[in-house]
C-alpha cells in the first residue's frame, strides 16, 4: 500500500484492445466504468482497505489476491513499469521514504484515465511500455515492494494496491507517454494526481467492503461494453463470502 473515462467501444484482437474512444467525462465525482476486478477471471480476492483517509487511501482500494497474478481491468495502453525495486518496509512507520521503493504499472484508457497496480513484485511485469492491452490479460505479479505490513505488522505482506487517477505527478524520465519518474531508481516510484472512484462489473465501489471476498470475470472474452451499475449499485455486486473477523488474519498495508 502506498500514499495517497467512461467506458467506451474498444476493439479487441488476440487478446488486446485498443484504447476506448474519448466521450464526456461523467459528472464529478461519479464512478468511471468498464473495468473487471484486476485478476483472473474465477479466482478470489479479499478487499483488506478501501476510501481509508487516515492512510491516505481515499478512492484507492487495497485487495489480497489468493493466486497473486494481476490482470489489466480495463483495456488500454502500458505507460508506466517500474520493477526495478527488491525492497520493502514495514508498515508503519509511515514518514520515511520507504513507500517509494514500490513498484507499480500504470495503463492509460483515455485522456486523463490512468489505472495504477503498484506493490508489484521484483522483475514480475509481463508486459512494457507501449503495449497495448486488454481484459484478460496478465500484467505481473502482486508483491510486497514499498510500504505493506503483514496482520501482526511483523513484516511486509504482499498484496495489490489499485487505484484510478486523472492524472501523474512528473518525473525527468520522458518518452512518447509522458514524463515520468525513472523506472529504473528502485528509490522512486510515480504517483496518481486526482484518484477517482471506478465502477468493476463485479461490484460497484460503494459495495467494496473490507472482509470481503470477490470473484473476478476478467477474460478475453469481456470485450463488448461493460453496463452502468443501476442507481443503487446492487446489481454489481458480488461478494463470494463475508469473512467478516477473518481478514484481521489477512495482510494489511498501504
Amino acid at each position: 500500500m502506498l500514499p495517497a473515462a467512461s467506458h467506451g467501444p474498444v476493439s479487441v484482437a488476440a487478446g488486446l484492445a485498443a484504447t476506448p474512444a474519448p466521450e464526456p467525462s461523467p459528472a464529478a465525482g461519479a464512478p468511471l466504468t468498464g473495468y473487471h476486478l484486476p485478476w483472473r477471471a474465477g479466482d478470489t480476492a479479499i478487499v483488506t482497505q478501501i476510501d481509508n483517509a487516515s492512510t491516505d487511501h481515499v478512492d484507492q482500494v487495497d485487495f489480497i489476491l489468493d493466486d497473486g497474478d494481476v490482470y489489466a481491468a480495463k483495456p488500454g495502453t502500458v505507460v508506466y513499469v517500474k520493477q526495478s525495486s527488491n525492497a520493502g518496509c514495514q508498515y508503519p512507520p509511515r514518514l520515511s521514504e520507504c513507500w517509494r521503493k514500490a513498484n507499480a504499472i500504470v495503463i492509460k484508457h483515455g485522456p486523463n484515465e490512468y489505472s495504477w497496480y503498484v506493490h508489484i513484485a521484483y522483475r514480475s511485469a509481463t508486459v512494457s511500455v507501449g503495449q497495448d492491452v486488454g481484459y484478460g490479460t496478465p500484467i505481473a505479479r502482486q508483491g510486497s515492494t514499498g510500504y505493506t505490513c503483514n496482520a501482526d505488522c511483523s513484516g511486509p505482506g504482499p498484496h495489490l494496491h489499485f487505484m484510478v487517477s486523472r492524472a501523474h505527478d512528473v518525473g525527468s524520465h520522458c518518452d512518447a507517454f509522458g514524463c515520468w519518474p525513472d523506472p529504473n531508481d528502485p528509490d522512486d516510484v510515480a504517483w496518481g494526481v486526482d484518484m477517482v472512484p471506478v465502477d468493476f462489473a463485479e461490484a460497484g465501489w460503494i459495495d467494496l467492503a473490507p472482509g470481503q471476498r470477490y470473484r473476478s470475470t476478467n477474460a478475453v472474452a469481456n470485450a463488448a461494453p461493460i453496463p452502468s451499475p443501476n442507481a443503487s449499485g446492487a446489481a454489481m455486486t458480488n461478494p463470494v463470502d463475508p469473512l467478516g473477523s477473518s481478514v484481521d488474519a489477512e495482510n494489511r498495508s498501504r
